[in-house]
């Protein structure tokens, strides 16, 4: 008897040790954003300056979000404003920002926090210097939500030109372009953190000696090296083993 009621307090005990360690994990992973259909326009009105505008279609009520872009030392981000609806939502820099992220934060004050179906824009300017500059992407800091079935979400990003003196290319990510030759496509299953553009006569930033972005160049750098070198002596081993 005192064994059956050994094995069954084991089997208890088991039970709420399993039960325990699954709602650590539950309560660890992160809550996603509730959207999976992003259209996102950069519109580049001249060499110095371009306009950003991001919708998210909602599947679900927002609460207060928390966001994120990469800041740069040859761009400039201005007058971020959102609206939920026809509704504006207020928009807050957070001053405990690292680089080289800066953060800021949506205000869930308004009663009406909409649902499914509406859309959430983001509206705002970009300075830009140098030939190569850099377009940063306010992005969610939490995870896009992923539709059942499908790898990740649907981001649609285009790139136009509304300046037939302006002679510019998408460099990063990786971007269609269209018929008409004034606009580029791209599409993702997440939002990039910038899009890089070359300007082609616009004059020069100096990255290395501007205001440091938190060592993002260097660490980047050391990992595309790891990568060429490790890359060609993978495939030389798989070669040999399958050999």
């Amino acid at each position: 008897m005192s064994g059956r009621l050994g094995g069954g307090r084991s089997v208890v005990t088991c039970f709420l040790a399993a039960l325990l360690v699954f709602s650590r994990a539950a309560s660890a992973q992160p809550i996603a954003f509730p959207a999976h259909e992003v259209y996102i326009v950069v519109t580049l009105h001249d060499a110095r300056v371009a306009d950003v505008v991001e919708q998210y279609m909602l599947t679900a009520s927002l609460d207060e979000t928390r966001w994120a872009f990469l800041a740069s030392p040859c761009t400039e981000v201005e007058r971020i404003a959102a609206t939920l609806g026809d509704r504006p939502v207020a928009v807050a820099i957070d001053n405990r920002t690292r680089a080289p992220w800066t953060q800021l934060r949506l205000a869930s004050s308004m009663p009406d926090r909409g649902g499914a179906g509406e859309a959430l824009m983001l509206r705002y300017d970009v300075r830009l210097s140098g030939s190569d500059a850099t377009v940063p992407i306010v992005l969610p800091s939490a995870v896009l939500q992923r539709p059942e079935g499908a790898r990740g979400a649907s981001v649609r990003i285009d790139v136009r030109v509304d300046n037939d003196a302006i002679d510019a290319r998408v460099l990063l990510p990786r971007f269609e372009r269209a018929h008409s030759g004034r606009m580029w496509q791209g599409r993702f299953l997440a939002v990039p953190a910038f899009v890089r553009i070359r300007l082609t006569g616009a004059a020069g930033c100096d990255r290395w000696s501007s205001e440091s972005a938190g060592g993002l160049e260097w660490r980047t750098v050391v990992f595309v090296g790891t990568m060429a070198m490790w890359v060609p002596v993978y495939l030389w081993w798989f070669g040999r083993e399958r050999g």
